[in-house]
């Protein structure tokens, strides 16, 4: 699925002073998976070079005791597995200035309320801790019903930023490259797609 320019904006709009406004603004314009995103630390940003360098993608995984019988939920960093999916991503002027905005109200914040942010992490919630999955798709939902849209995934925004890249007239390599495709056959899925929804 592809989100229309006109439904993108009406979801954009509605984004405006919510609390995660500028994650699902980064998304937009980068593309990257969700859990990719809520793994960035302010160290991956470079507001000098205008990029973002992904490495590492964080997953909530099972730890069982030593009967099987119950389980604790703990986070894992992913170094990945592929080469493709380590990747820079270029980041626009008017990003880097609204990420240099964020950054200096999200240390004002975390000052003002003893939040420590230990991890150095670009996106939390309001206690300084990595969001859960969850919290995102119920906000996603929020926003959409907000825009008067259907729910929107994060592949349907990562198809967007394709869409984006495509019409820029990209190679299709260079596509494939920043999304952290490990297959063109994926890439190529996408721009098929991209095309039929360019000329229709």
């Amino acid at each position: 699925m592809i989100i229309g320019k006109d439904e993108l904006h009406e979801y954009m709009d509605s984004l405006k002073g919510e609390e995660f406004e500028m994650l699902l603004l980064f998304e937009i314009y980068t593309g990257l998976r969700q859990n990719e995103i809520i793994a960035l630390n302010w160290d991956n940003i470079s507001f000098e070079d205008k990029k973002v360098s992904v490495n590492k993608a964080l997953i909530r995984i099972r730890v069982y005791d030593e009967n099987k019988n119950d389980y604790v939920a703990e986070w894992k960093y992913e170094i990945p597995k592929t080469k493709e999916n380590k990747r820079d991503i270029p980041l626009t002027d008017s990003l880097v200035e609204k990420l240099k905005k964020y950054k200096d109200e999200q240390k004002k914040y975390f000052e003002n309320n003893n939040i420590a942010n230990e991890e150095n992490l670009v996106f939390t919630d309001k206690t300084g801790r990595k969001i859960m999955h969850h919290i995102i798709r119920n906000f996603n939902r929020y926003i959409a019903k907000k825009a008067d849209l259907e729910y929107i995934t994060f592949s349907t925004f990562r198809n967007s930023f394709a869409l984006s890249l495509i019409e820029k007239r990209l190679p299709i390599k260079t596509v494939a490259s920043l999304l952290g495709h490990s297959s063109l056959k994926t890439t190529y899925r996408i721009y098929k797609h991209a095309k039929e929804v360019v000329n229709n």
